[in-house]
């Protein structure tokens, strides 16, 4: 133990204790606090009341019966779990309980003797700082908690066995209750017992190991990406859910725009703040904007709307006045929850091609989180003014209510736009411009699929006026005649989009930035789970006219934060080293291709490389030669410039 000066009267300071707990090495408890520093009678009642003040005070924690230690360090006495065996043998484990800000530290467990602890397995351990890493001493294993091994059942010595499907994991099991299982089944199995009997207990038949849809499962356990959410968070997610929305106040609208540059705007609000956006603006409610017709456009299989957009001509500016909306999550995910830990345990949502593992439980995610046609949502709002030419001259952030008027796929917002869709509220009615059909040479019907071919194309559906003024709320008697369904929310919504989104496209073609098309990739899968195809996804203006919003919203953040000094997180992207560079000149010599070094590169550089190269069958090559020549973008504190 740390030799410290004992007292006879009076307690120590905060900073004495504070060194004790993080030089001792051992447990510190108020029982080795008092011995340390001679405290006896009065005295030690007082160090009660001291170290209840330290905890409230954030400067040391303890769970009950527990040492307390250093809030935001490791303690030196600890229970970790080892999460990790890595290719030599070294095992490598987490703490138990991690209630400080951010990642949880990794300690290299230092073993008598190699394969003494396995992947899951628990361990008391002293700690200790060794150069710039944490490493720790196991002095006791523990019993496991609950917890669940993906495996195949198969015969072996005296039964069944478990065999995992992750290597880390050395052992296999005895299964002591296969349940339903049969031998050659995938399943997940609750480890039972204690060391060195443990056994395996089957809570679920996952089926043939080989089936299509076994490897999202076997990849989720292989990587150790966590996909069960504790019944307290999902509880706690269902309790979030129901929290009302703040009282929106009046609509905004002609007269309300977004603030001029010179005016600086409304900073962003303060997501780190743990109590209501309404309280942390002092009572105020958020801006009503459920009048304007938001649509969200995401892809066709989507499982959640995270943002959504909106844009209408300015007559005063000749430019245009948008709207980039996301959910606003901070206002359901307090910091410090369970929902907070688990998402910072998990970092960001994971897709397969048959299933996501979410960030934040599905009441959340796919739920109140998720900007749904018709419904109110929360939302972050960035009020745009866009100057004809394409420019952002003026932004405004808010929280807000919005409700979207139509989640809407890529491709039909596409279609839509090209003439050939007809949206109506909900429901999609599809039909042909003249004297053309689609592809398949019949019609579409979105409830039936594709109808037998032939038939030219479907009719407008033909309704009254009150059914037609229903269908369409945004309609004002004073426009003319009521539209045919649907067609308000490509005149009010899409087009004004579209129009504003060509200015911000024309704008960045002028700074002329890297322009690599390369195709992304989609997993076709049939109904059963098997692959039918690796296809490139068809890239739309609808897929650019998202991302030109997004960036205008994320450029309009970062200058918002500049203008206050508030610390940002950049995305910096530095341009290609040399030895890059010489290599991918190497490679389009293959091709007769010339590439000179001794130019200032700059992205129209590669762009012209790309125009030299036209469609000749190697395009794709050297587009993905061009594209690993790049450094690796990162985020930091500082601004370096984005080089793409």
């Amino acid at each position: 133990m740390a030799l410290m000066p004992k007292h006879a009267t009076g307690l120590p300071t905060r900073e004495k204790i504070l060194e004790f707990i993080q030089t001792s090495d051992q447990p510190a408890g108020k029982r080795e606090i008092a011995r340390a520093f001679g405290l006896h009678g009065h005295d030690k009642i007082a160090l009660k009341s001291l170290l209840k003040d330290m905890a409230d005070e954030g400067l040391i924690d303890s769970a009950p019966g527990r040492a307390f230690h250093k809030l935001g360090g490791v303690p030196k006495v600890t229970v970790l779990r080892v999460t990790d065996v890595d290719d030599s043998g070294t095992a490598w484990a987490v703490p138990e309980r991690w209630d400080a800000e951010g990642p949880e530290p990794r300690l290299r467990l230092i073993e008598r003797g190699k394969g003494a602890v396995g992947v899951g397995d628990r361990v008391l351990a002293r700690t200790e700082e060794k150069g710039n890493g944490l490493i720790a001493h196991p002095m006791k294993k523990l019993l496991r908690g609950s917890e669940l091994v993906l495996g195949v059942v198969h015969e072996g010595e005296g039964g069944l066995w478990l065999r995992p499907v992750d290597k880390k994991e050395r052992r296999e099991l005895p299964i002591s209750d296969v349940g339903k299982a049969a031998v050659g089944d995938l399943v997940l199995a609750e480890k039972t017992g204690r060391p060195p009997r443990i056994t395996a207990r089957v809570t679920d038949v996952l089926g043939d190991p080989f089936a299509p849809r076994s490897f999202s499962m076997i990849a989720i356990h292989k990587l150790g990406i966590p996909h069960v959410f504790s019944a307290e968070t999902i509880a706690e997610a269902v309790r979030a859910a129901k929290t009302p929305l703040d009282p929106p106040r009046a609509q905004l609208g002609e007269g309300d725009r977004p603030a001029k540059p010179d005016g600086g705007g409304a900073p962003p609000p303060d997501l780190r703040s743990a109590t209501s956006p309404s309280e942390a603006r002092g009572g105020s409610t958020r801006e009503d904007l459920r009048h304007l017709p938001i649509v969200a456009i995401d892809p066709a299989d989507a499982r959640d709307h995270d943002d959504a957009v909106w844009a209408e001509a300015d007559a005063e500016t000749g430019g245009w006045r948008a709207i980039v909306a996301i959910a606003d999550v901070s206002f359901y995910v307090r910091p410090g929850s369970l929902v907070d830990k688990e998402a910072r345990k998990r970092g960001n949502s994971v897709y397969f091609p048959d299933r996501v593992v979410p960030m934040l439980p599905e009441e959340l995610s796919a739920d109140i989180c998720s900007l749904k046609e018709g419904q109110d949502r929360a939302a972050l709002v960035c009020h745009l003014s866009v100057s004809k030419d394409g420019q952002l001259t003026g932004w405004r952030f808010a929280r807000a209510v919005i409700r979207v008027a139509a989640n809407i796929a890529y491709e039909d917002a596409q279609a839509a736009i090209d003439g050939a869709l007809i949206l109506s509220g909900t429901e999609l009615r599809v039909g042909s411009p003249p004297a053309t059909q689609d592809r398949a040479g019949g019609t579409i019907d979105p409830k039936l699929g594709t109808s037998e071919a032939g038939g030219g194309g479907v009719e407008p559906v033909q309704s009254d006026e009150a059914s037609v003024r229903a269908a369409n709320p945004l309609h004002h008697p004073a426009d003319g005649p009521p539209p045919r369904p649907g067609e308000e929310l490509v005149e009010r919504a899409l087009k004004p989009l579209w129009a504003c989104w060509r200015a911000l496209h024309a704008a960045r073609e002028r700074r002329r930035p890297l322009d690599l098309d390369l195709p992304e990739r989609r997993v076709v899968l049939d109904e059963k789970g098997r692959i039918l195809d690796v296809a490139p996804r068809e890239r739309l203006d609808a897929h650019k006219l998202i991302e030109d919003y997004m960036i205008a919203a994320n450029v309009a953040a970062a200058k918002a934060l500049e203008a206050k000094k508030a610390p940002v997180m950049y995305r910096d992207h530095e341009p290609p080293s040399r030895e890059k560079l010489v290599a991918l000149k190497e490679y389009l010599k293959t091709f007769e291709v010339e590439f000179a070094l001794g130019q200032v590169i700059r992205p129209e550089t590669f762009n012209r490389i790309i125009e030299r190269v036209g469609e000749a069958d190697f395009k794709p090559q050297v587009m993905e030669q061009i594209l690993r020549t790049q450094t690796q973008a990162y985020y930091g504190p500082e601004n370096h410039g984005h080089f793409g």
